[in-house]
């Protein structure tokens, strides 16, 4: 590089650094999946780490395993978990550099990182205590370790990678099993004895994991979800990863397509349409003059025609984050022949600047975006007088007050205690694990309009109850959107087949098994009112 160029590469790294860094210590703490990662990432030992996360989580374990070294050598603060994941998003953006290099030029090198840098989606994730942005890390290096090929240390460093990419997210295993077969079609007749070797050797390596996740397949195939996806799921992936103006982060919004264009504004034209626009025209370039280009498109759609038959076929949806290994593929292709002329000169600078501009000026920008933390809730529970020997419901995992709540409670789950192991679901389990989503909720529609409380819940609410002692509270706690349905008003919802089919199963199981539950505690206990601390609500019962 001459010296401009590496002013260019510093400034680019700083500029990453900035965004990536800049609030990163979110007001209300750790979300829900983050703390799943932070549950197991504190585990006292390397054995309880990787015991914790296999057992607990779909995804193997190796993101866990870094976290948990990382955490006992910086602290498991929220502000040092998320720097994990930017220290790693700032690893990506140079790697970007000599995929560019290595591809075309130096300037080519500049462009994707630049791209990498400013990208909002990639900026999310640098700030979120969850595996993507590693999944990200490797996946890049597994694409640099590609291009490197045939120079000989490289086999092994891609073997590395994607052995990593691997061990980071499950699905990984086919992108990297896409990519094996894309990379023989790209090389065609130039027949390449090692990177065979290289394969064979991958497939031994990994052998246990195949093993494992053939002998588990249930435990991949059989998870209840409360996402939604429907085919404009596509347009928010095409929008999260061009644009700066990001949606659908934790769930896709219903029909965002009609939405979107229903509602279009001057924002949306200049921040969404115009980087949409001139993203695709640079993809549809690179495909016509380079072969690199075709085959780093090709595993990507490949992966991305992967989830498209799960969404069909399974109960998968088809969210951005799954799909964000390769993002930096479909960069690297838009940069590739961004500075053959001028006018590409002029678009490519066009996209950068818009991108920057928003993460600079909008209030909505990426680095700039809350987390829906529980830190709230628990000082909610604080405010409350919560004491050591009191009950507190939550509605999934119970480990989501344990970084912020310093009381001895019972915790019990409004899902895993009642719902999932009510007799009406282990009626239904065989048809419920056959199906999807939307055939879940159909087998379950008329059970949903019953003013029934399953003989389950009905039994373990009036243990915890009679257990009890006088003074002794139970906190019920819920989303605030859950605190606007009383019985009569669920019951019409289930009735209109347009608000059932928006209504998440997870969010039908919930809603019902929270009214059975206060309806319960009604009946029991001294109700002493709910309190708000957005987006939460909670309900005081007291013996």
């Amino acid at each position: 590089m001459n010296n401009k160029e590496k002013i260019l590469f510093i400034l680019i790294i700083l500029i990453a650094a900035i965004v990536r860094f800049a609030c990163i210590n979110k007001a209300d703490g750790l979300w829900y999946d983050e703390l799943v990662m932070y549950n197991h990432a504190v585990q006292p030992n390397f054995k309880a780490v990787l015991y914790t996360a296999i057992t607990e989580d779909v995804h193997l374990p190796l993101y866990q395993i870094l976290l948990h070294y990382w955490g006992k050598f910086f602290s498991f603060a929220d502000i040092s978990l998320r720097s994990f994941s930017a220290i790693l998003g700032l690893g990506t953006v140079i790697l970007g550099f000599f995929i560019g290099k290595n591809l075309k030029s130096n300037t080519v090198g500049l462009i994707t990182m630049s791209l990498f840098a400013v990208n909002s989606f990639l900026i999310y994730y640098s700030q979120e205590v969850r595996m993507y942005e590693l999944m990200v890390f490797f996946g890049v290096l597994n694409l640099l370790a590609l291009i490197k090929l045939p120079r000989k240390w490289w086999y092994g460093i891609w073997i590395l990678s994607s052995t990593a990419l691997i061990l980071t997210y499950t699905i990984s295993i086919l992108y990297v099993f896409i990519e094996v077969i894309g990379y023989f079609v790209y090389k065609g007749k130039q027949f390449d004895k090692k990177f065979i070797i290289s394969a064979i050797i991958l497939s031994i390596v990994n052998l246990p994991i195949i093993i494992y996740l053939i002998a588990f397949k249930e435990k991949f195939t059989n998870f209840i979800t409360g996402f939604y996806s429907d085919w404009s799921s596509l347009f928010i992936v095409l929008q999260n990863f061009f644009t700066p103006k990001l949606m659908g982060l934790e769930n896709n919004p219903a029909h965002y397509v009609k939405e979107f264009l229903s509602g279009i504004n001057l924002s949306d034209f200049v921040f969404v349409l115009i980087p949409l626009v001139i993203a695709i025209y640079f993809i549809i370039y690179s495909l016509k003059k380079s072969k690199d280009a075709r085959f780093i498109f090709l595993i990507s759609m490949l992966f991305l025609l992967v989830e498209i038959f799960a969404f069909i076929f399974t109960d998968f949806k088809i969210l951005s984050r799954y799909l964000i290994v390769i993002l930096p593929n479909l960069l690297v292709i838009t940069a590739l022949y961004s500075e053959c002329n001028k006018k590409h000169i002029v678009a490519i600078c066009l996209l950068i600047s818009l991108n920057f501009s928003y993460l600079v000026f909008s209030h909505n920008s990426a680095f700039r975006a809350s987390r829906s933390g529980f830190l709230p809730l628990a000082e909610l529970l604080k405010q409350n007088d919560i004491q050591d020997g009191d009950i507190v419901v939550v509605w999934n995992r119970k480990e989501v007050l344990s970084k912020y709540l310093n009381k001895k409670v019972l915790v019990l789950s409004i899902l895993k205690d009642f719902a999932y192991k009510s007799e009406v679901m282990l009626e239904y389990q065989d048809e419920l694990n056959k199906t999807n989503a939307d055939g879940k909720k159909e087998i379950l529609r008329d059970y949903f309009k019953l003013d029934f409380v399953p003989n389950n819940t009905v039994i373990l609410a009036d243990y915890v109850i009679n257990g009890m002692v006088k003074g002794q509270k139970i906190i019920i706690t819920a989303y605030d959107y859950f605190d606007g349905f009383d019985h009569k008003l669920f019951v019409k919802n289930i009735n209109n087949d347009d608000d059932y089919k928006n209504m998440t199963y997870n969010n039908l199981i919930t809603i019902k098994t929270l009214l059975d539950l206060r309806l319960i505690c009604d009946k029991n206990l001294k109700y002493k009112g709910a309190k708000f601390r957005s987006p939460f609500v909670v309900y005081l019962y007291e013996k």
